[in-house]
């Protein structure tokens, strides 16, 4: 006869994976934890390894961006001190980890710190280990700011950078009316006008900063807005001009995107894959944003295959969201109906909307067991009148 020795909970870690992964506070490059875990461990378990890796108090509540994009409802692990608040499960070898996936953290203890997590390396667990660990620590966690420095007003731009007097008055009155909706549209041949000659009048941060202290506006939401309406209306050399001034300014990704988007409208698509050539991709989500925009651009230019193929890599990731994900399955949509896949493109529809719903529902709340929890079951018996004596 042949006995099956059973395995011990030691033992079955032999099946386990491991996962190294490095953890920076935001804008702290200098102080990085690398925290291994075992694949049976949870998001909370990182959580608590976080906590005690910096040398931080348990907090009122704590979110897990596995999209790496703040505030993504379909992406967020949400939970408190008494546990978690979100419906899916966590363990981590069921959340399809891959390294260099960027994952965002935000510990609320009154003040919120956010916190980027990358996993560095997938392994095999050691039976002898015990898990979570701390593999490597450098730098110190900067102290919290106090109320008063977060109340600091920001360093204000010389005076020498606002724009002429006539030019931020002009201004003034034509954003009133549009952020306040008086007036939703925007009259293009007063507004685009403006725009060009306020892009002229502030060729960098400084100036544009500037612009918002002395009319309390918002230059840069105003600017897209007018550059947004210009491209709706097919002008768009007007737009370009607006774009590459904003670029030039400011110089962020999403300027240098908007750029790429409003040429390959304008029917420059390659010009608009030139600009995203220069872009220079310091995360992973820039990748991903540079990514989707090629595609998009790609697509304009006839180049459908290859556009799928994109925008297909992109979606085949678990925990890809926010506007990159939108973006892509718009995309695969519109290039599924334009090639007769009718079927297709209405199944992935349908799966978004689903993996949505399963995404942003709330968690059920556990349910109670023991004698107590089956006593409050039960459904009580009518008590018997007492017959009167």
């Amino acid at each position: 006869m042949c006995h099956v020795a059973k395995k011990g909970p030691m033992d079955m870690t032999d099946a386990l994976p491991t996962y190294e992964i490095a953890v920076r506070p935001r804008g702290e490059r200098a102080c990085v934890r690398v925290l291994e875990l075992r694949g049976d461990q949870t998001l909370h378990d990182v959580h608590r390894a976080i906590l005690g890796a910096f040398g931080l108090d348990e907090g009122r509540a704590f979110t897990f961006y596995l999209s790496g994009e703040l505030d993504d409802p379909e992406s967020a692990y949400t939970g408190s001190p008494a546990g978690p608040t979100t419906r899916w499960p966590a363990r981590l070898d069921g959340l399809d980890l891959a390294v260099g996936m960027p994952i965002a953290y935000v510990y609320d203890r009154g003040t919120v710190r956010h916190f980027e997590l990358e996993p560095r390396a997938i392994g095999a667990a050691d039976p002898r280990q015990s898990y979570p660990r701390l593999v490597a620590a450098e730098g110190a966690l900067a102290p919290e700011p106090t109320w008063e420095e977060m109340c600091a007003p920001l360093p204000t731009p010389p005076e020498s950078a606002t724009p002429p007097e006539e030019l931020c008055a002009a201004f003034a009155a034509r954003f009133g009316p549009w952020f306040f909706g008086e007036a939703p549209t925007h009259d293009l041949d007063a507004d685009g006008a403006l725009a060009l000659r306020l892009v002229e009048a502030c060729p960098d941060l400084d100036h544009i900063a500037r612009l918002g202290m002395v009319t309390d506006s918002d230059p840069v939401a105003w600017l897209e807005s007018v550059a947004h309406a210009l491209v709706r209306d097919g002008r768009f050399d007007e737009a370009v001009a607006i774009r590459r001034g904003l670029l030039a300014a400011i110089g962020l990704l999403v300027d240098r995107v908007g750029l790429a988007r409003t040429l390959a409208a304008a029917g420059r698509g390659r010009e608009a894959l030139g600009v995203l050539d220069e872009a220079t991709v310091s995360r992973p989500l820039d990748a991903d944003l540079v990514a989707v925009t090629r595609s998009q651009v790609l697509a304009s230019l006839g180049e459908h295959a290859e556009a799928e193929r994109i925008a297909r890599a992109l979606l085949s990731r678990r925990w890809l969201g926010g506007t990159v994900r939108q973006r892509a399955v718009a995309l695969l949509e519109q290039l599924l109906l334009a090639s007769g896949r009718e079927d297709e493109a209405r199944r992935l529809s349908a799966a978004e909307a689903q993996r949505r719903r399963e995404r942003t529902e709330p968690a059920a709340p556990e349910r109670q067991s023991g004698p107590r929890a089956a006593r409050r079951g039960r459904v009580p018996r009518k008590r018997r009148a007492r017959r009167r004596t």
